[in-house]
């Protein structure tokens, strides 16, 4: 099957809680406003550790790439 992409946007604490919920935990914490995680997942499902993170782009990384 093919691999499907979406795109979640929100709030905290609820973005950070939902991203550690897939990843089994939220290794930067709370995520800051105009962060930026690529999450990674084969099986739909949300079961800790079903996922992996590809990246994570504080705010700072962001700004800085234009």
């Amino acid at each position: 099957s093919d691999m499907k992409s979406i795109a979640l946007v929100g709030h905290e604490p609820h973005l950070s809680r939902f991203a550690a919920a897939l990843l089994g935990k939220a290794p930067w914490g709370e995520m800051k406003k105009g962060g930026v995680a690529h999450i990674e997942q084969n099986i739909l499902s949300i079961s800790a550790g079903n996922a992996t993170l590809g990246f994570y782009l504080p705010p700072s990384v962001m700004r800085n790439l234009g």
